[in-house]
């Protein structure tokens, strides 16, 4: 088994000194992706998901599409027991909560 935990392996935030060009996020990002073959996004919290208000998790999961790479979404435990509870009772905030997402 094989973790990619971009924090270490990109540094997305180094604005001063880019270290790749557009090119080679485009291709060789997106290869590594493929290689890797399966992508796993912590949806934590479910009703406010951090990765979907980050454009660097925006682009990890849309590699993750154009790639056709697996792709899994994962959340805790009480995580999971909140949405399933919310799924049925409050299904308004769950489409309102997932579908925030602003690319601008």
């Amino acid at each position: 088994m094989f973790f990619w935990l971009d924090q270490f392996a990109v540094d997305e935030n180094n604005t001063r000194t880019p270290s790749h060009d557009c090119d080679w996020w485009k291709n060789t990002f997106q290869s590594a992706i493929r290689e890797i073959g399966a992508v796993v996004l912590v949806l934590q919290p479910w009703n406010n998901p951090m990765p979907l208000s980050r454009s660097w998790c925006l682009w990890e999961i849309y590699s993750t599409r154009v790639t056709k790479t697996k792709f899994d979404i994962t959340m805790s435990s009480k995580e999971k027991a909140d949405f399933a509870q919310a799924l049925v009772t409050d299904f308004d905030n769950v489409l309102g909560s997932l579908s925030r997402v602003d690319l601008r």
